[in-house]
C-alpha cells in the first residue's frame, strides 16, 4: 500500500526536479483544471445519464459517440442552419 505523504513528497520532488513551481500559480492551476473539465464536460453534455451511469460502472477510459459526433454538421437533418437561411 502506497502511504500518501511519501506519495506527495515523490509528487513535489518531481516538479522540484523540472522547475514547475514557476507555473503553479493559483491562477495557472485553475485555468488548467477549467480546461480539462472543459474536456470532461464536452464529453458528457450530449450524452444521456444512463449511458454516463454506464460508462462510469465499466471503468473504461473510452470516450463516448455523442449525438452530434453521431451526425454530420450542414446535412438537411442537421439542426444548424445554413447563413443564408438565417433571417436579417
Amino acid at each position: 500500500m502506497v502511504n500518501l505523504e511519501d506519495l506527495r513528497n515523490e509528487v513535489a520532488q518531481f516538479a522540484v526536479d523540472r522547475d514547475w513551481d514557476q507555473f503553479h500559480s493559483v491562477r495557472n492551476l485553475v485555468l488548467a483544471m477549467m480546461g480539462e473539465v472543459g474536456e470532461v464536460a464536452e464529453i458528457l453534455q450530449w450524452t444521456d445519464d444512463d449511458k454516463v451511469a454506464e460508462l462510469l460502472n465499466d471503468g473504461t477510459r473510452s470516450t463516448p459517440k455523442t449525438s452530434r459526433e453521431a451526425q454530420p454538421r450542414n446535412t438537411p437533418n442537421s439542426t444548424t442552419k445554413p447563413v443564408s437561411a438565417v433571417a436579417t
